[in-house]
C-alpha cells in the first residue's frame, strides 16, 4: 500500500491548490496553467515510476487512495491520468514534458471523458499515441467538454502496447466517484447537524437518519469496489467491471439523498453541493455506464468454466484480496 507520508502530502497539495472557487473558474474556461505548475513542482506526476527512475514505485493498489483524493477535492485537471500515461511511456523510454497534462480517450467520439487537457492518450491499432489538443469547446457550467480538434500529428507513440484504455479510465473514474461520494455524504451530515426545522435539528428526524445511514452503506461499498478495480498488476476487466458498476449505481442514490436533505439550496449555483453532484453524474456515465459494465461482468461469468458464481468471484478478486491482507 501507499506510504502515509506520500498520501498526506498529496492531500495537502490538493487542499492548498483547489477550492470550489477554483473549480468554478476552470469550468468557465480559465487558464489552468498556474494550478498545473503547482502539481509539476510537487513531483507527484512521476509517482508511478520506479524508484530508479525518480518515482515512488507505488502499485495500482497504492495508487487508489490518490485517485480517491482527487475525486474528493474535485481536482479539475487530469492529474491521475497524466501520472499513468507518464508511467506507461516511461517504460518505453519516453519522457513527457512537464507542461503536458493528458486525458484518456478510449474511443473516437468520446471526447467529453477527457476533461480539461492539452493532450489525449488514445489507441491507434496496436499502438498507444499521445496527440495534442489544438482546440476545444466547453458546454454549460463546464460540463460536456468536447475536444474539437486533436487530429494533428501524434507527439508520442508506443507500439504493441496492450493497455485497455476503457478499463483504465473506468477504474480511475470509479475511485474518483468514491472520493466524491464520501465528500457529498460529509457535506450532508454537516448540513443536517446545523439546520433546524420545527425547533429540532434535521439530524433528529428518523427519515433523514435512515437516508444518511443507507448513503453511508453505499459509500463504504463504493470505496471497497474502487480498491478492487485498482488492484493487481493490470486493469483486469472483471475487477474493473465490479468497481465501475457499483460506483455508478451509487451515484443517483447518494446525489438524490443529498439534494433531498439540503432542499432548494442544494441546486443553487452559489452552493458547493451542485459542483459535486453534477460532476458525479458526469463520472457516472464516463468510460461506460453501470449497465455497460454489468453486462461485461455477466459475459465474463458466462464465459468462465467455473461451476459456481462464488468460485468465479473468488477467482476474480483473489489478487486484490491478497494485496489487502
Amino acid at each position: 500500500m501507499i506510504d502515509d507520508l506520500i498520501l498526506d502530502a498529496f492531500v495537502r497539495l490538493l487542499r492548498d491548490s483547489i477550492t470550489p472557487a477554483t473549480v468554478r473558474q476552470i469550468d468557465s474556461g480559465k487558464n489552468p496553467e498556474r494550478i498545473w505548475s503547482s502539481v509539476v513542482e510537487s513531483g507527484y506526476l512521476d509517482v508511478l515510476l520506479s524508484e530508479s527512475r525518480g518515482g515512488a514505485g507505488i502499485s495500482l493498489a497504492g495508487f487508489c487512495p490518490l485517485v480517491t483524493a482527487v475525486g474528493e477535492y474535485l481536482f479539475p485537471l487530469p492529474i491521475v491520468e497524466t501520472m499513468l500515461a507518464r508511467a506507461v511511456f516511461d517504460k518505453a523510454g519516453i519522457t513527457f514534458p512537464a507542461e503536458l497534462f493528458v486525458g484518456i480517450l478510449p474511443v473516437s467520439g468520446a471526447e467529453s471523458v477527457a476533461a480539461v487537457a492539452n493532450a489525449v492518450l488514445t489507441r491507434e491499432g496496436s499502438a498507444l499515441v499521445v496527440r495534442p489538443v489544438s482546440e476545444r469547446s466547453t458546454g454549460a457550467f463546464g460540463l460536456g467538454k468536447s475536444f474539437v480538434d486533436y487530429s494533428v500529428d501524434p507527439m508520442y507513440s508506443v507500439e504493441e502496447n496492450s493497455l485497455d484504455l476503457l478499463a483504465c479510465g473506468a477504474a480511475l473514474t470509479a475511485a474518483k466517484i468514491a472520493g466524491g461520494l464520501s465528500k457529498v455524504l460529509e457535506m450532508s451530515l454537516l448540513y443536517v447537524s446545523q439546520r433546524e426545522q420545527f425547533g429540532r435539528s434535521l439530524s433528529n428526524f428518523q427519515v433523514i437518519q435512515h437516508r444518511l445511514a443507507v448513503a453511508a452503506e453505499h459509500v463504504v461499498a463504493v470505496n471497497l469496489a474502487a480498491r478492487i478495480g485498482l488492484s493487481g498488476d493490470e486493469f483486469h476487466r472483471g475487477r474493473v467491471a465490479v468497481a465501475k458498476t457499483r460506483a455508478s449505481e451509487a451515484v443517483p442514490e447518494i446525489c438524490g439523498m443529498a439534494h433531498a436533505v439540503h432542499g432548494a439550496i442544494g441546486i443553487t449555483e452559489e452552493y458547493d453541493l451542485q459542483l459535486y453532484t453534477r460532476r458525479l453524474r458526469e463520472w457516472q456515465l464516463c468510460y461506460g455506464s453501470d449497465s455497460y459494465w454489468a453486462r461485461c461482468l455477466g459475459e465474463l461469468r458466462l464465459e468462465a468454466s467455473l461451476k459456481s458464481t462464488p468460485d468465479f468471484v473468488r477467482s476474480e478478486l483473489q489478487e486484490q484480496g491478497e494485496e489487502c491482507e
